[in-house]
């Protein structure tokens, strides 16, 4: 059967404050004793206590918290928290400074101050292939883990590519899954904004089975997400700036190679003008999920087990906003056409030796919204079998295989270019008269579909062994045992695109670039030492050696050590280099023209427009690593078993930052350093004889100058049990706050650093308060001011209360209910500002412009 509530409220009151070490300890039967009577908070070594394998060591360990910093995450705090998806939790935490679920971003997140591809994603420590798609290349998204299936996700804090390899510069994330379990269980629940829209629901259900030699264990759930676009949550305007749906540039030129441009769409003359695309342009994406696990164990021998498990998840999402740009330019190859023909009223200028144009446009009337059906599905399996020899020997080996296919079907948007100077020869379409209702629908012959679709693929094999060798307290009083974990792991990647021809070979308003694929192997070799020079002194070493197939070797060492003046007080500190490869996709992809918008400035003035400029991206054949230092020091004080105090102060300088560009940066950095500079980064921009830009020539992906970021985490947690009217009761107070304290990138070796304005934090307070029935939970979540979005709004510092309500029946049901941002608090915007655009200036923050959401929910165990 089941665990009893009153058994988990049991369980608590007993279980010591170090949170995230007692609830790992709890997954394992005989330690759940050992901490109702352990009153040493902090540790040593116990030969009594079962050891653990935790994120951050191959060797097995009593304490979580040891020289490195690890968070944990349970079941139990997805719950609490009234959330779906990963992505709204890492939104809602102080450790994030980024998480985003919607459009191509769709699974990327910031983890102190880095990109997404600078945090290793692991399941029960094997890795997940990076996702495909358009600009997704390079990282591993987390929007296809189901939060069903997760038991725990354990953080390490800390750079770690000397245990881990590439990927782990900021961190590393293991998503460990349900496994062992005796009984059922479902679950439903249903968010319903205030507002009306973006309504959520989620449902689960489970089964498993224990037996004395194995056990089995079966998950699955669904989830839906109502999308919702500018238009449902409003945008903010100081002056009524948005103009008609279609929009873009019209460059008029004569013989004498002179040229003017002017915006089209009805918004001339009047600066910052906004296309009207709020019901298009949406802020959340309608999406389902359907998530499924099974993993099973079984002990061929007392000392020899074997385990599997396999999952799979189907993501279906829609991609709608508006179409894509339309490029009518001599750099894309059309030929300009005769503007004279639609007459002078019409064009709104003199045309006095100027009768031919070109043009760049937005025309949504004419297309319609963008529409792109987007199917994810991801698979994995995995292995492990494992045995103990002796009294503190274990070995493992592990084979994982994980595959994910992403089909994107084009149902509206894209256009055959080719066919539109026929439109315009035939006064069918007006490009110069956005306000035209003859123009509505007449694209409606010339549009295009078809299906991308992108494979990827991660294949390990990996093998370890670890131990004690001896004691030093066989030598001297005051040692410790020296451990040691050594092992070797092979990686085989993939990645493949397979577009549909008709997307390939026509001249569409959207560049899709030829089909490709590629492969490699990574060897690894690593090995760690730990050993207790002194009873209350660790020290960890671990090294590891990586050889890529496709462009080299590394070696990566890290130091770290722990040091614990008494039972109260844990001090630690560790050194180590990482690195970050280059994806696959980037060491392969092919050049492409793509449109992009560049910002141009009249000299001396602060009159800027955007135009829409070809620009050729290219593979840099010199792509190497990025590479880094992290070098970190904390503390850990509980003065007794109801306080805990956390410190940990943070740094990491890199160098060689594997970075995406865009058109308009680079133009900035020109500004600033020359076009020379620029070329030596081999960028080149081309200009007319009037000295505007018309093209540019810059690599996809390179490796750019230097990054520094410093930053502190804080935390306290407060959790004591008391007696009141013969009853006891436990209620608690904790708080958790990260702050990046220093952040500068130099984008190119020449270019100057670029230092934030601003200093960067999140905090998180949380009250709880529980009996044997109820528990009650009140967080509030506060983000700071920011005045650096000054071309969409800057921000107040803005906090939001969520509360959260459980009882549990006699009968194993459990009941919830919740609010998210209980005082129905405002969007934190500067309402000076001409325009709000929530699908992309804040998605750096952690809250949903939704305003007050209720969640409800009930859960039943068999």
């Amino acid at each position: 059967m089941a665990q009893d509530s009153e058994d988990v409220v049991d369980l608590e009151k007993n279980a010591n404050a170090l949170d995230s070490s007692a609830r790992l300890k709890a997954d394992q039967g005989d330690i759940k004793k050992e901490l109702k009577g352990n009153q040493q908070t902090l540790p040593i070594s116990n030969s009594q206590v079962e050891k653990l394998q935790v994120t951050g060591s191959y060797v097995r360990r009593i304490d979580v918290e040891g020289p490195t910093p690890l968070t944990v995450w349970d079941k139990e705090d997805f719950e609490v928290a009234g959330v779906n998806t990963i992505s709204d939790y890492m939104r809602e935490s102080p450790l994030f400074q980024q998480s985003d679920d919607s459009g191509n971003r769709d699974g990327y997140f910031r983890f102190r101050g880095q990109h997404a591809g600078s945090t290793l994603i692991l399941i029960n420590g094997m890795r997940l292939p990076t996702l495909g798609g358009p600009g997704r290349g390079f990282y591993t998204g987390v929007e296809n883990i189901p939060t069903n299936i997760i038991e725990r996700v354990e953080i390490l804090k800390d750079g770690s590519s000397a245990l881990y390899g590439s990927d782990a510069m900021a961190g590393v994330m293991n998503f460990i899954t349900k496994k062992d379990y005796d009984g059922a269980e479902f679950s439903t629940r249903v968010t319903a904004p205030e507002a009306g829209f973006g309504l959520e629901q989620n449902h689960t259900m489970s089964f498993g089975k224990s037996y004395s030699k194995g056990s089995w264990f079966v998950s699955s759930q669904y989830m839906e997400q109502r999308g919702y676009n500018q238009a449902d949550i409003g945008n903010y305007h100081n002056v009524p700036t948005v103009g008609p749906s279609t929009y873009g540039n019209v460059k008029y030129f004569g013989n004498d190679k002179d040229s003017e441009s002017v915006t089209i769409g009805g918004c001339r003359g009047i600066e910052d003008c906004e296309v009207d695309g709020t019901t298009l342009d949406f802020v959340r994406d309608p999406r389902e999920n359907l998530g499924n696990l099974i993993t099973g164990r079984y002990e061929i021998t007392p000392d020899i087990n074997v385990s599997v498990l396999g999952m799979y998840n189907r993501r279906r999402r829609k991609d709608i906003g508006r179409p894509f740009f339309i490029n009518q330019t001599r750099e894309s190859g059309a030929a300009p056409f005769n503007a004279s023909q639609f007459g002078g009223q019409e064009l709104g200028l003199n045309q006095a030796g100027h009768p031919f144009a070109e043009f760049s446009a937005n025309p949504v009337d004419e297309i319609g919204p963008r529409e792109i059906d987007i199917l994810q599905n991801s698979y994995s399996a995995q292995t492990m079998i494992e045995g103990f020899v002796g009294d503190t020997w274990r070995w493992d080996l592990s084979g994982s295989y994980a595959y994910s296919l992403e089909e994107r079907d084009h149902i509206n948007g894209l256009v055959n270019q080719a066919a539109i100077p026929g439109l315009i020869d035939q006064k069918i379409w007006n490009p110069l008269n956005a306000g035209d209702p003859r123009n509505i629908g007449a694209f409606d012959g010339i549009g295009v579909r078809g299906t991308e679709a992108y494979e990827a693929s991660q294949t390990m094999a990996r093998f370890v062994t670890s131990g004690e060798l001896f004691e030093l307290s066989d030598l001297y009083s005051d040692g410790g045992p020296v451990s040691i974990a050594m092992g070797l792991e092979g990686q085989w990647e993939t990645t493949a695109d397979a577009h549909d021809r008709i997307l390939i070979e026509n001249d569409l308003n959207q560049v899709f670039g030829e089909n490709q694929s590629g492969s490699r192997g990574v060897t690894s070799v690593f090995t760690e030492l730990v050993m207790y020079p002194l009873d209350n002194l660790e020290l960890q070493l671990a090294g590891r050696y990586d050889r890529y197939s496709d462009w080299g070797e590394t070696i990566n060492p890290k130091l770290s050590l722990g040091y614990r003046p008494s039972n109260k007080v844990l001090l630690r500190s560790s050194i180590g280099t990482n690195f970050n490869a280059p994806s696959l996709r980037n060491m392969i992809e092919r050049d492409r023209l793509a449109n992009e918008f560049l910002s141009v400035c009249e000299e001396g003035t602060s009159k800027c427009k955007s135009i829409n400029t070809p620009v050729r991206r290219y593979r840099d054949e010199g792509l190497q690593p990025e590479v880094g230092v992290n070098y970190n020091f904390g503390a850990i004080l509980q003065p007794n078993k109801n306080w805990t105090f956390t410190f940990d102060q943070w740094n990491f300088d890199g160098s060689q930052t594997l970075a995406a560009i865009s058109l308009d940066q680079y133009s900035e950095i020109g500004n600033a350093i020359g076009d020379e500079g620029l070329a030596d980064a081999g960028v080149t921009f081309d200009y007319d004889s009037n000295g505007q830009i018309i093209g540019a020539r810059a690599p996809s992906v390179t490796n750019t100058g230097t990054k520094t970021i410093r930053g502190i985490d804080l935390g306290f947690r407060f959790d004591s049990p008391i007696k009141l009217f013969s009853k006891v009761l436990k209620f608690g107070l904790s708080m958790d706050h990260s702050h990046i304290l220093v952040q500068g990138d130099r984008r190119t070796p020449l270019a100057p650093i670029i230092y934030r304005q601003d200093l960067e934090w999140q905090n998180t307070i949380r009250f709880f308060f529980t009996t044997q029935r109820h528990a009650y939970q009140v967080a509030a979540r506060t983000l700071p001011g920011d005045t650096t979005l000054t071309s969409r709004g800057s921000t107040r510092t803005h906090t939001e209360y969520d509360l959260n309500y459980s009882y549990g029946f006699p009968w194993s049901g459990r009941f919830t209910f919740g609010v998210k941002n209980l005082l129905n608090t405002g969007t934190p915007t500067n309402l000076a500002t001409n325009f709000v655009n929530f699908n992309s200036s804040f998605n750096s923050y952690a809250f949903l412009p939704l305003g007050r959401r209720y969640y409800v929910g009930y859960s039943h165990s068999f």
